[in-house]
C-alpha cells in the first residue's frame, strides 16, 4: 500500500533534509565542527531528485574542507538512495554509524564492501553485503549477495528494492526475516525459507512480483501484515502439515491462521475453505491476477484493504453472512463492473469501494446505516445508486469523482452529508431531498458540480430549503405528486426512495408512498396500493 502515501513520505523529507554543507571528490558532506566530523549525505534538500553517486564509490576515512580534517564517522540518512547507476560501495574503518535508508532503490548495486578493521561493521567472506558484527545481523545486500552462515537475521529492509535480485540462499542460521526485508526485489522468483526461521517481518515479501510460490515451514509462527501483498505472480502457497500456528487447509492455496479459522494471505489460486471464518486485513491486497473467487457463508467479516487494487477481479458474491466490510475493503477494482451487498452487512468502512471505475450500479440494503468517508469516490462509471432508508448520514467525499451520476436521491432518514460529498460529480444536474428538513451539510458540497435543480417533497420543504445554505443557491422544485399505482405506466418505473413508509405520516399530509422515477426521467410521489 506504500504508494498511496509515497508522495506525502517524499514530501515530508524534502522539507526536513538540509542540504549538504561541503563537496569533495563528488562525495557530499554535513559536517560538525565541534567534533571534527563529518557524515555522507545527498546534494540537494532532496534525496529524490537526484541520482548523484554512480559506479564504484569509495567513502574516505577522513576529508579536508577549508584547511580543516574531519573524520567520516556516518552515512546519514537515505545518503545514497535512489542512485539508480551506483555499482559499488566501500565503507571505511571509520564509519561506525550507518542511516536509514543508505543503499534503498539501487537497483544496479552489485558489490559492498567493509573495511576489515570497521570495528562495527563487516563484509565476511566477501559477501557483498554490510552486517553488523556484535549482532550477526545483515543490515544492507545488492544483487550479488551471499548470506555467510554465521548470519542470524535478516534486518529491516535490508534488500528492499533489490530489483535485480533474482535469486537468493538463506541459510539454516537465519531466525527471522525482518520488515519489509524482500519487498519489492521484483525479479525475484523463488526463495526456501529454511526451518530455523521463526518470524517473518511486515510487508517481508511486499511487491515480489515475479514470485510464483512459497513454502512456509513448520518453524514460523509469526507472520507479519501485509507479508505476500502485491506478489501478482503468486500461485502457490503452502504451509507444513506440522506448523502449530498456521495451515493451508485442503490444498488451499492459502495461509489460514490455524486458532482463529482467519485467512491472513491468498493468492490467485486460492480457495476459501469452509471452516474460515474471515479474511484478515490486507489478505489478497494487490493480487492484481486474481479474476473470481468464492467466499463461503462460513465468512463473516471482509478486513481492511482485505482486496484492495485486484484489478483483475470483474465481479464477487458477498454472503448474507458478512456483517462488515472493512476500509479499503475494495478500493482500486478497476474491473468490478457489480457487486451486491446483503441484508447482512450494516456498515461499509471509509473507501469501501473507492476507485471502482468499472462499477456501474449499486444498491445499498437497508440493513446500512451510513456510509463512510470516500466510500465511493471516483467510482466513475456509477450510474446508479440505491440508499435504503436506514441510511443516517453520507461522509465526506462519499461520492466525490462519479463523473457519470447524473442525479441521486437522498432517503428522508438521512440527517447530515459530509463535506465535498458530491464534490467533481461532473454530470449531477439533480437531486432529489425527501427528507422534510434539510439535512446538516459540510463545506463545498456542490463543487465542481453543474447541478441545477434540487427536488423536494412539498412547499413547506421547499421554504425550508430555500432558507438553509447551500441549498438555497438552487433552484428548489416540488416534485409533483401522483395517485397512480406503481406499474400502471407501460414501463414499470423504477422505485428510487420512500416518503412515508406502512401508513405514516409526514408532515401530517401523505401517507404511504414512494418516489419512482419513470423511463422518461420524471419522478413522482406514488401511492402504494
Amino acid at each position: 500500500m506504500k504508494n498511496y502515501f509515497l508522495l506525502l513520505t517524499l514530501l515530508c523529507l524534502s522539507l526536513s533534509a538540509r542540504a549538504h554543507d561541503a563537496e569533495v571528490d563528488g562525495i557530499f558532506y554535513n559536517l560538525d565542527a565541534a567534533n571534527n566530523t563529518a557524515a555522507v549525505t545527498f546534494k540537494g534538500d532532496n534525496y529524490w531528485d537526484d541520482d548523484e553517486y554512480s559506479g564504484d564509490v569509495v567513502i574516505p576515512e577522513t576529508v579536508t574542507y577549508n584547511g580543516i580534517t574531519y573524520s567520516v564517522t556516518s552515512l546519514g540518512d537515505d545518503c545514497l538512495a535512489g542512485c539508480s547507476s551506483l555499482t559499488a560501495i566501500t565503507i571505511p574503518k571509520s564509519v561506525t554509524s550507518l542511516g536509514n535508508g543508505c543503499f534503498e532503490w539501487c537497483s544496479s548495486l552489485e558489490r559492498m564492501v567493509v573495511d576489515a578493521a570497521n570495528p562495527v561493521y563487516d563484509s565476511r567472506e566477501d559477501c557483498n553485503a554490510i552486517i553488523h558484527t556484535s549482532t550477526n545481523e545483515l543490515i544492507a545486500g545488492c544483487q550479488n549477495s551471499q548470506i555467510p552462515n554465521s548470519v542470524t537475521s535478516l534486518g529491516g529492509f535490508c534488500f528492499r528494492d533489490c530489483y535485480s535480485l533474482t535469486s537468493i540462499t538463506i541459510p539454516n542460521s537465519v531466525t527471522s526475516l525482518g520488515d519489509g526485508c524482500f519487498a519489492d526485489c521484483s525479479n525475484l522468483t523463488a526463495i526456501t525459507i529454511p526451518n530455523s526461521v521463526t518470524s517473518l517481518g511486515e510487508n517481508c515479501f511486499e511487491g515480489c512480483s515475479s514470485l510464483t510460490s512459497i513454502t512456509i515451514p513448520n518453524s514460523v509462527t509469526s507472520l507479519g501484515r501485509n507479508c505476500f501483498s502485491a506478489c501478482s505472480s503468486l500461485e502457490r502457497m503452502v504451509v507444513d502439515a506440522a506448523n502449530p500456528v498456521y495451515d493451508s487447509r485442503e490444498d488451499c492455496n492459502a495461509i489460514i491462521h490455524t486458532s482463529t479459522n482467519e485467512l491472513i494471505a491468498g493468492c490467485q489460486n486460492s480457495q476459501i475453505p469452509n471452516s474460515v471464518t474471515s479474511l484478515g486485513d490486507e489478505c489478497f491486497a494487490d493480487c492484481s491476477s486474481l479474476t473470481a473467487i468464492t467466499i463461503p457463508n462460513s465468512v463473516t467479516s471482509l478486513g481492511e484493504w482485505c482486496f484492495a487494487h485486484c484489478s483483475s477481479l470483474t465481479a464477487i458474491t458477498i454472503p448474507n453472512s458478512v456483517t462488515s466490510l472493512g476500509e479499503w475493503c475494495f478500493a482500486d477494482c478497476s474491473s468490478l463492473t457489480a457487486i451486491t451487498i446483503p441484508n447482512s452487512v450494516t456498515s461499509l468502512g471509509e473507501w469501501c469501494f473507492a476507485h471502482c471505475s468499472s462499477l456501474t450500479a449499486i444498491t445499498i440494503p437497508n440493513s446500512v446505516t451510513w456510509l463512510g468517508e470516500n466510500c465511493f469516490c471516483g467510482c466513475s462509471s456509477l450510474t446508479s445508486i440505491t440508499i435504503p432508508n436506514s441510511v443516517t448520514s453520507l461522509g465526506a467525499w462519499c461520492f466525490s469523482g462519479c463523473s457519470s451520476l447524473t442525479a441521486i436521491t437522498i432517503p428522508n432518514s438521512v440527517t447530515s452529508l459530509g463535506t465535498r460529498c458530491f464534490y467533481g460529480c461532473s454530470s449531477l444536474t439533480a437531486i432529489y431531498m425527501l427528507p422534510s428538513t434539510p439535512p446538516s451539510t459540510g463545506p463545498w458540497i456542490f463543487d465542481n458540480t453543474p447541478l441545477e435543480k434540487v427536488y423536494v417533497v412539498d412547499e413547506d420543504a421547499k421554504t425550508a430549503y430555500q432558507a438553509k445554505a447551500p441549498w438555497g443557491e438552487y433552484e428548489i422544485v416540488v416534485m409533483p405528486t401522483g395517485i397512480e399505482e406503481v406499474g400502471t405506466d407501460k414501463i414499470t418505473p423504477t422505485i428510487v426512495g420512500y416518503y412515508g413508509l406502512n401508513g405514516k405520516l409526514i408532515n401530517g399530509k401523505q401517507r404511504g408512498a414512494v418516489i419512482v422515477r419513470y423511463a422518461d426521467g420524471t419522478t413522482r410521489k406514488v401511492l402504494v396500493k
